[in-house]
């Protein structure tokens, strides 16, 4: 909720004000509290203001190093599409018209997601299990071994964010002397930095669904199997349920590759978890799709003579020139490429911090920006030319929220009877418009909401005026 967001952040901003270290140390799920401000940053000025306040903290400045790397990407890396990555499904019709293909493409967005059967049995996770999910996940201990002392906060970020498993590597190796070396990311389960497992067999047949009479493996031999035939297996609702009927059939370690495009077309590798199902007693790891069609080719075309797979620590990420490529690795997967959301968290620590190298990043997120990136830029820096550093919190919000395919009239007399909007007690501080389902923000869309109420509300088609 867009308005919440703006008080909550309005609040903390206060708070971080006073004690930076108290707010960082005392609310211990500040990591994926960092993504939510690094979100809302962009496009709300009071989690801009929470922002600078934790600046103040140098931990917290890693955590937002770390954070804004993660959403830039590899700078290394050229945004060069994989030619032999498949092409999205085409679309049945290509309509003519750009606003009706902006009307289409917000229908599909705000679609159900439709899921399959055997994915349906799994059951919803609770709040619980979340909570206990990420106490895994940031626990430098393991799952078993996460307390409050044992994890990874904004307040000790910089010493503890290392400690964290977030990355492994594969390695297969074959008879003609070649091997293959593949980033794998590990499962929330696995024993931390105790996980390596070294085989001379692989075990791919996906013919039959896991767990079923039909399904075999060798023992001791590393489990590959798709995502999608995970979800195809009916005793297998789960991550933590697949690996486990693969170590009760034999299987020293399961290596899970990411074939589907439900994460976008790179179909990236995260981190597995168990969310209330029962750890399993093997290890295992994901890799991302183009990865793992690579390794089962080779693995047809060439005699597998062993094959590896262990977390790695992140090492020598501290002697790097760049402070993103110095910071250390984030350790919450999934977090999407948004330059303009990594180039707002580095400015916020560069206005603390002054750095060349630092700037010289900045400069370089700005060259690597889309059209659409680069307009929540502007706007960013908009505010920060027209607004003080240090601006007043107690400025009256008005807040609305549009809905641009509803009446206009109905959402005006909803405005009224909730005294918000244009009905709010103040109008004269911020007035901020969102329409559902979009992201857009600033005056424009403003005035583009105005000009929405006053065709769709007031004016009709030959210009007179309607009576209300």
């Amino acid at each position: 909720d867009d308005l919440f967001c703006a008080h909550a952040c309005g609040a903390l901003s206060k708070l971080a004000s006073i004690d930076a270290s108290r707010v960082s140390a005392g609310v211990w799920c500040g990591v994926p509290l960092l993504e939510k401000l690094a979100a809302a940053a962009c496009k709300e000025t009071r989690a801009v203001g929470v922002l600078e306040a934790l600046t103040s903290h140098a931990p917290a400045r890693a955590a937002m190093l770390s954070l804004a790397a993660a959403l830039a990407g590899d700078v290394e890396e050229e945004d060069v599409p994989d030619v032999d990555a498949p092409p999205p499904p085409p679309s049945e019709t290509v309509p003519d018209d750009p606003i009706e293909e902006v009307v289409l493409a917000a229908e599909v967005i705000n679609q159900e997601p439709e899921h399959d059967e055997a994915e349906g049995r799994a059951p919803t996770p609770s709040w619980a299990d979340y909570f206990h999910e990420l106490r895994g996940t940031l626990g430098i201990g393991g799952p078993t071994k996460a307390t409050l002392e044992d994890m990874v906060l904004l307040a000790n970020f910089d010493q503890s964010a290392a400690e964290l498993p977030v990355s492994g590597e594969l390695t297969a190796t074959f008879s003609d002397g070649s091997s293959l070396k593949l980033a794998a990311v590990p499962a929330s389960w696995n024993e931390r930095f105790a996980d390596a497992v070294a085989t001379q067999t692989i075990s791919s047949d996906q013919s039959a669904p896991i767990g079923s009479e039909d399904w075999q493996v060798q023992d001791g031999s590393a489990v590959i199997v798709d995502r999608s035939h995970i979800r195809k297996s009916p005793k297998a609702p789960d991550w933590a349920t697949a690996v486990r009927l693969s170590e009760e059939a034999g299987a020293s370690v399961v290596v899970v590759i990411n074939d589907l495009f439900d994460d976008g077309l790179a179909r990236p590798a995260f981190r597995m978890g168990v969310f209330g199902a029962s750890p399993p007693p093997i290890g295992g790891f994901m890799v991302c799709g183009a990865d793992g069609e690579l390794l089962k080719k080779q693995c047809q075309e060439k005699t597998l003579t062993k094959f590896e797979v262990s977390t790695i620590r992140n090492t020598n990420r501290s002697e790097n020139a760049s402070p993103l490529r110095a910071a250390p690795l984030w350790p919450l997967r999934g977090v999407p490429k948004d330059a303009s959301q990594a180039w707002a968290l580095a400015e916020v620590v560069y206005r603390s911090k002054p750095s060349p190298t630092l700037n010289d990043d900045l400069k370089a997120l700005t060259q690597r920006m889309t059209a659409a990136e680069k307009r929540v830029w502007l706007a960013r820096r908009l505010q920060r030319c027209h607004r003080p550093l240090h601006d007043d919190d107690e400025r009256a919000l008005a807040f609305v929220e549009c809905d641009r395919h509803a009446p206009q009239l109905e959402q005006l007399r909803t405005q009224k009877k909730d005294v918000t909007g244009l009905f709010a007690e103040d109008v004269t501080g911020d007035f901020e418009v969102r329409f559902k389902g979009e992201s857009a923000v600033g005056s424009a869309v403003a005035r583009e909401w105005m000009d929405l109420l006053a065709r769709r509300a007031f004016i009709r088609g030959g210009g007179s005026l309607l009576r209300t």
